[in-house]
């Protein structure tokens, strides 16, 4: 697609006002603590009478104990964080965490070491990596008498082995997600086009744009349903959502590539809406793999190309803000 220089002008413009608002809008770490709320003073005003008390504080546990968490950040770079609550009463100096589980393959091991100190709540990235498909059961729950997670922790004291707490069911989700994505794969290829194609030069949500999305069976005989695709905070279908309903692999089902024309426009002209999210590029497929009892369906995501990305970009920018 041939770019006006007016057009790569408003797409440079709304790249450096995304980053902009990305980096103010990145928030405080779980570790910083909270700005002291203002007071209101000024003429006519009176100061409200500050009462004086302790809260007290909570007694300490006396153990260490470890949690898995997740921010949507770490999601993006594929990783996870065991977070160390020292209730100890005393300093715990970590050399290594080592996190164990049998849904994944290997061990994970942390990152960012430093001291806890007594009272902290202190977190370790660690790597999520590839996920131990042959020991998740269809239903994406392991199996009775599975090995329960757990984190071990050394100091220059020794190691000591501490059970994991994971509410958020983070490890779970994201081996359910990709052991998805990864029989997915075995059966097809969802991708989309080389490029974008503008079909309306409208201003605002009206312009439109098509995308092309390929699906190319494999040699499984595992038949595979892509039923719609997910817009995105860039760009959506009319509708919000392309229906595409197209079966490839199994008996009687085409042997062929697939291709459906993706009518799109420019979900929102508000660089927010593209700043607010690192996944203004990835596209959420729903499918089925399967059938019967035995299918299973979710939704894998499905990335623009680095050339359709900037195209993208650059249509969004041309219709919201001119060229």
């Amino acid at each position: 697609m041939t770019r006006h220089p007016a057009v790569r002008a408003a797409s440079v413009a709304l790249l450096g006002v995304v980053l902009t608002l990305a980096s103010a809008c990145g928030g405080s770490t779980p570790e910083a603590e909270p700005p002291a709320p203002a007071t209101a003073t000024g003429p006519g005003s009176t100061p409200s009478p500050t009462a004086a008390f302790t809260v007290p504080a909570a007694a300490p546990s006396g153990r260490l104990e470890a949690e898995v968490q997740q921010s949507s950040r770490d999601a993006l770079r594929g990783q996870f964080q065991v977070w160390l609550d020292n209730g100890t009463g005393a300093e715990v100096v970590p050399t290594t965490l080592t996190y164990v589980d049998p849904r994944l393959t290997g061990t994970r091991t942390g990152e960012r070491m430093r001291t806890a100190p007594p009272g902290s709540h202190r977190g370790f990235p660690a790597d999520l990596g590839a996920p131990a498909c042959a020991a998740v059961p269809a239903a994406d729950v392991p199996a009775a008498g599975t090995a329960a997670p757990y984190v071990v922790v050394a100091t220059a004291d020794g190691e000591e082995r501490l059970e994991v707490a994971d509410p958020a069911r983070v490890i779970e989700r994201y081996v359910a997600q990709r052991c998805l994505e990864l029989a997915v794969a075995d059966a097809a290829t969802i991708a989309f086009g080389d490029g974008l194609r503008v079909t309306s030069a409208d201003g605002g949500t009206g312009a439109r744009a098509d995308l092309d999305l390929v699906v190319t069976p494999t040699a499984s005989a595992t038949p595979l349903r892509v039923v719609a695709v997910q817009g995105t905070t860039l760009l959506s279908g009319v509708g919000g959502t392309w229906p595409v309903d197209v079966e490839v692999g199994g008996t009687g089902a085409t042997a062929e590539p697939v291709r459906r024309v993706l009518e799109a426009h420019p979900t929102r002209c508000d660089p927010h809406a593209v700043a607010e999210s690192g996944r203004a590029t990835i596209f959420r497929v729903e499918v089925v793999l399967g059938t019967g009892a035995d299918a299973r369906s979710g939704l894998v995501d499905v990335r623009l190309g680095t050339e359709a990305g900037r195209q993208a970009y650059d249509f969004v920018a041309g219709a919201c803000w001119g060229g």
